[in-house]
């Protein structure tokens, strides 16, 4: 029977093959938003995986969440916010509020989602031929979304035209069925570690490395968690070099911190989305302060 890892903050691990306890594999949407959010916003979102807050300190309770956001279609999430960012919500940033009951409250306007802004002409207009959607119905044809809302399938389909709406909609609905298949095949059959081929590889032991500088997590397996604890190394995510969130003095660990405060994010998670089904080929980092129970999500796409 595997133990429940502790002190995960001073003792990082990397290369997780398998969840552990304390750790929930694909949780329902209903078990990380408010009920109230996951009715209208929700379709935002796809759960990769819960963790106990106490695995990385003594000190933390809760439980905190790895969430891959449905955009972008193409580039970074919020690179159409606009004027609807802040400090920590803005491109390449998601920002939540841990509550009580361990639900994520976003830290500013839903309309940071650009499918929750008003249709400009630009979104909406209709001036796509069916290219720009075939690959996105040879996708959905494969996963077995029959009606994606319009049509993409039939013959009449390849003389219509589309919008950037469109594509991010069918994007949106090929996301959430890819997610939701693998989560399907995880609570059948449990963790497949075999990223290549047909064979389903079952976990085995050990089923982590302690986490050192310069090492990495074996490659070709499919892995729970990349990194957990400990430090955030610096790559794509955090090389604008002006982003008052990262101080990148020291290469080799990024410190992630409250504008304008002293105080530190502690690194908890780097998960890669794609072993999670969702077929985004990013890294998502994850944070949390501790006294203002804030959560951070960014992503390297390198």
């Amino acid at each position: 029977m595997q133990q429940k890892l502790r002190d995960l903050k001073t003792r990082p691990i990397m290369g997780l093959r398998d969840a552990l306890p304390g750790m929930t594999v694909f949780p329902d949407i209903t078990q990380v938003l408010p009920a109230e959010d996951v009715a209208s916003h929700g379709k935002h979102f796809m759960p990769l995986l819960s963790l106990d807050l106490d695995m990385f300190d003594d000190a933390w309770s809760g439980r905190i969440h790895v969430l891959d956001p449905c955009e972008p279609y193409d580039g970074c999430v919020g690179d159409f916010a606009g004027d609807f960012t802040n400090d920590l919500l803005k491109p390449n940033w998601l920002a939540f509020r841990l509550d009580e009951r361990n639900r994520y409250h976003l830290l500013g306007d839903w309309r940071y989602f650009l499918l929750e802004q008003p249709a400009t002409d630009s979104f909406a207009e209709k001036n796509w031929d069916w290219s720009a959607v075939e690959h996105l119905a040879d996708d959905l044809r494969e996963v077995g979304v029959t009606d994606p809302g319009f049509d993409v399938f039939s013959n009449a389909a390849r003389e219509s035209k589309y919008s950037m709406r469109d594509c991010l909609l069918l994007h949106y609905e090929l996301s959430h069925a890819s997610h939701a298949a693998a989560r399907k095949k995880y609570l059948e059959h449990g963790w497949d570690m075999n990223l290549y081929g047909d064979d389903f590889l079952r976990p085995h032991e050990p089923f982590f490395q302690p986490r050192a500088k310069n090492e990495y997590p074996e490659s070709g397996v499919r892995h729970v968690l990349e990194y957990a604890g400990g430090f955030a190394e610096y790559g794509n995510w955090s090389s604008s070099g002006d982003d008052p969130l990262i101080d990148t003095g020291n290469r080799g660990e990024v410190i992630v911190q409250l504008p304008g405060e002293n105080k530190q994010f502690s690194h908890i998670a780097t998960v890669h989305a794609d072993n999670f089904g969702t077929r985004h080929p990013c890294e998502i980092l994850v944070f949390y302060e501790p006294d203002s129970r804030t959560v951070l999500h960014t992503f390297d796409w390198s």
